[in-house]
């Protein structure tokens, strides 16, 4: 059998593509209809451990990214709204919300994906509630990631008849460290674990790689989602870099504990299910639920020595202290953020009157070079301030956003 490798190429980037685009989409929508809960989300990871887990659940269900979760994580940190030990719970979190889209895709909604598009895009168009029109983008995109899984899969059939592709597949069992290293730099390319690991399930689906293959590709892109946070930490307050770390560390220490046991594990997970798709997410949601229990009793011992490794540095006056660039495209949060910097602005305004009457009445005139220095960083914070929320304001905002803006 021949195999035409330009329509195999082709099919793959481009359902490559629409799968990215239709995670992004879902994401979006969600993130609109849910948008205002955001903030009280977050809000609950203050109270107790298990609550930061599941708000880590649900904010990567709405982002549709464990990546996207932990680089708002580094912003909100860097922007002192969330600690360090509050932010360890949802890291975990975050990564059992993977898990969700996962079996999602083992249930194979595939043939039905160009049906749910159709069931969405007339909502989009039509609806007249931009509630409803949120919903109809959450469907379509909800359609599209499987119409790309769709096609990924078509383009990847035909090269089950190519033996040198099926046994360079089957290598990833054999060099297991390599087959983390690439699955890791692979996720971190394309900022998108549950789109490496839909790819993963369509390899295991058509049987071109093996279950403990399978299993090393998915302990690699476990660790590549905490590669972009780690990215975005350059630069952060200390404990912004703390976070990432903390993300790092815990992929990488529990790759490290399930390497020794992936062959008695791959057997545990056949045992449960002769289905390859729902072998592969089986795997990815016991492994993070794993994690979780492993190291959520170790959450605070672990922020003492992330707290002792990085300790803390002073922040300069004259940078924003909660204005952060990854929670741009989350307005709810951003405009939050916008409204806690405003408050930083109000007190400094009230110092330079402390200072300006101090000097008229009681003649201190030293006073004079304070205000003068004041007005310098009011200055320059207030710019920021504007330029931040003009650039929130392009972003597709409710008109309750809009308002509050």
């Amino acid at each position: 059998m021949s195999i035409s490798w330009t329509t195999t190429l082709f099919g793959l980037f481009g359902g490559i593509g629409i799968l990215l685009y239709g995670i992004q989409v879902m994401g979006d929508g969600l993130q609109k209809i849910l948008g205002k809960q955001l903030r009280h989300l977050l809000e609950s990871v203050t109270r107790k451990p298990l609550l930061g887990v599941l708000a880590g659940i649900i904010l990567t269900i709405l982002f549709q990214s464990s990546t996207a979760t932990s680089v708002i994580l580094v912003g909100l940190s860097n922007a002192a709204v969330i600690t360090l030990r509050q932010s360890m719970p949802v890291i975990l979190g975050a990564d059992i919300g993977t898990s969700v889209t996962a079996q999602l895709i083992a249930l194979k909604f595939t043939e039905l994906s160009l049906l749910i598009v159709g069931i969405g895009a007339p909502i989009v168009f039509f609806a007249k509630q931009e509630r409803h029109r949120r919903i109809g983008q959450a469907v379509m995109g909800f359609g599209l990631l499987f119409l790309g899984l769709k096609i990924v899969g078509d383009s990847l059939q035909p090269l089950q008849k190519v033996p040198e592709f099926t046994r360079f597949l089957l290598l990833a069992s054999q060099y297991p460290v390599a087959a983390v290293a690439v699955s890791s730099i692979i996720t971190f390319l394309i900022h998108s674990s549950a789109a490496v690991l839909g790819i993963i399930m369509v390899l295991s689906g058509y049987h071109l790689i093996d279950l403990p293959g399978a299993i090393y590709l998915l302990l690699g892109c476990n660790v590549g989602t905490s590669f972009t946070a780690l990215l975005s930490s350059i630069g952060s307050r200390r404990e912004a870099q703390r976070v990432a770390l903390a993300h790092f560390f815990s992929k990488l220490g529990g790759t490290v504990l399930f390497f020794p046991l992936v062959s008695w594990y791959a057997s545990f997970l056949a045992s449960l299910t002769s289905s390859p798709s729902f072998q592969v997410s089986n795997a990815h949601t016991f492994f993070n639920m794993g994690l979780a229990v492993i190291f959520l009793p170790f959450s605070r011992w672990g922020s003492q020595f992330l707290e002792w490794l990085l300790p803390d540095k002073k922040i300069p006056e004259l940078e924003p202290k909660f204005l952060r660039e990854e929670v741009v495209k989350l307005p709810a949060l951003a405009i939050g953020l916008a409204h806690k910097e405003t408050v930083r602005l109000s007190a400094g305004t009230l110092r330079m009157l402390w200072y300006t009457e101090r000097t008229f009445t009681q003649g201190k005139r030293h006073f004079l070079a304070r205000i003068a220095h004041q007005e310098k960083v009011m200055d320059i914070l207030f710019k920021a301030a504007v330029d931040y929320l003009t650039r929130v304001l392009r972003q597709p905002l409710s008109s309750e956003e809009h308002q509050y803006a």
